[in-house]
């Protein structure tokens, strides 16, 4: 009788444990496209909208990018279709710290290297040590070299994948927690 009453013990807790699990890694292992907010100025003024393309007036450019899920082991590819106009330089980033602009950014657009004219191109970021708001979104900025930049984007949209995360990552992850903002 004791014996098996210490199986169906040992069987709830274990049953317990595995539906536990799958509560908290399914979010982990999330892979799938996310939503991106419209481009706004740094003022939270939306950015106007013609002929289905976004045209950007000034020299930063901001979204948030709702992951619906924790940041911990993904990384994010943003798909970017756009129009530099007479942009010398634009740069895609994802926030990284505290710091309002601390951000991780790559070249999405040399005038030296690409060419002009409509053209798309994917860039990847880790998402392990982002800045995560309490909603689970992150930050995405689109910088320009230019302070009288004018370019237009007519589509951007974004997909997370789960990545093994480096210690580092996972240490700044920890960090970024005890960092987050939190409401008042």
């Amino acid at each position: 009788m004791q014996n098996r009453l210490f199986a169906n013990s040992v069987i709830c807790i274990l049953l317990a444990l595995v539906i536990t699990s799958a509560i908290y890694i399914r979010p982990i292992l999330y892979s799938g496209p996310v939503t991106i907010a419209p481009l706004e100025t740094i003022y939270a003024i939306p950015y106007p909208v013609q002929d289905n393309s976004t045209h950007i007036l000034e020299s930063l450019a901001h979204a948030d990018v709702f992951i619906n899920s924790p940041v911990f082991g993904k990384e994010i590819a943003i798909t970017v279709t756009f129009d530099p106009q007479n942009s010398s330089t634009i740069d895609l980033g994802v926030r990284n710290g505290v710091f309002w602009l601390g951000y991780d950014k790559q070249q999405l657009y040399s005038k030296d290297v690409d060419k002009a004219g409509l053209q798309t191109k994917t860039l990847v970021f880790p998402l392990s040590a982002s800045f995560e708001d309490t909603n689970q979104s992150i930050d995405m900025m689109l910088f320009t070299g230019d302070t009288a930049a004018q370019w237009s984007i007519s589509d951007i949209h974004a997909r997370v994948y789960p990545v093994m995360p480096t210690m580092s990552q996972t240490k700044d992850y920890i960090k970024s927690l005890w960092n987050r903002e939190r409401e008042i």
